[in-house]
């Protein structure tokens, strides 16, 4: 699963991450949430933060914060896209999305993919 929390107020986009959070600690470990800023990873790095499985977990969350501003990684990460595994879920905050962009078009068209905007909408 993949979710996009976007939007210009801050507290409802942490408000969201802080209910996928606190879903997730219900049936994982705190200890299987791992949180990154896209401007410190490289793209290379992407492969195994999203695909490669834990030991002593069946789950994981994989939080990245404002990847669509690291071009390079968020590229690869639309190369990585379909072969992230179904007990890896990817929460990508962005305080701004460019729905024209390449990096939004191709998330939308993904079949597992909810999109909450700061207003809470969800698609």
């Amino acid at each position: 699963m993949i979710h996009i929390l976007s939007g210009p107020n801050s507290f409802l986009v942490q408000n969201e991450l802080n209910k996928i959070r606190e879903t997730f600690v219900k049936n994982n470990s705190a200890s299987d949430i791992e949180t990154y800023q896209a401007q410190a990873l490289e793209p290379s790095a992407l492969h195994g933060l999203l695909t490669s499985a834990t030991l002593f977990s069946n789950s994981r969350l994989v939080i990245i914060k404002h990847l669509s501003e690291n071009k390079p990684a968020a590229e690869q990460f639309l190369e990585l896209i379909d072969s992230v595994p179904h007990e890896v879920t990817v929460v990508l905050v962005e305080a701004v999305l460019d729905k024209r962009s390449q990096f939004y078009k191709v998330l939308k068209n993904k079949k597992n993919l909810t999109n909450s905007r700061s207003q809470v909408n969800t698609n």
